[in-house]
Order: structure tokens, then sequence, then C-alpha cells
């Protein structure tokens, strides 16, 4: 979560940083987890590794990212890893959030 927070003020600055925060823990499908071990299947961008430890700790169907390392990554034999990008996550699930 804290690159989460991290990225909210690099985008909207500290104001607005611990209020979109606690916004995104009251959401329903926000589930804080720890992985309990690190897998370390992102060689070019290490920083990138803690999204994959935590779609498996999870659990989670896919990662949403359009960063170049996570989706070469799906390549990986064991663990199975699902990347979306933003257009194709958009694509699939838009009918959903339609109002």
């Amino acid at each position: 979560m804290l690159e989460y927070q991290e990225q909210i003020s690099i985008r909207y600055g500290l104001s607005k940083t611990d209020s979109s925060f606690n916004f995104l823990l009251l959401l329903p499908n926000i589930i804080l987890k720890n992985p309990s071990f690190l897998w370390q299947l992102v060689e070019n961008d290490k920083d990138d590794n803690k999204f994959i430890d935590c779609f498996i700790a999870s659990q989670s169907d896919f990662i949403v990212s359009n960063d170049k390392h996570i989706h070469q990554i799906q390549s990986s034999r064991f663990p199975k890893i699902s990347v979306l990008n933003y257009n194709e996550f958009e694509e699939r699930y838009k009918n959903e959030f339609e109002l």
C-alpha cells in the first residue's frame, strides 16, 4: 500500500494523500495482505516484485498493470501469473461498472 501512497502524493500532493489512502482502505475489494514468501521473479525492476508477491499471497485472478517488467513475468510457468493492461481490464469489465 505504500506504493499507492507514494503515487497519490506524486500526482495529487501530500494534502490529498491521507484522505485518498484512507478511502482506498474502506473499499470492499481492498484486502491487506502481507506476503510470507518473497518470490523475487522480476529481475529488471526489483521494486515490482511487491506486486507479484501480493498477487500470489492474495490468490488474485490477475494483476492490472501497464508496466513492461510485470508483463514479462507472464511467461513464468510457476507460479502462473496473469496480467492485464489497463485497456484489457477496462474492455473486460466496463459493462459491470456502467450505471
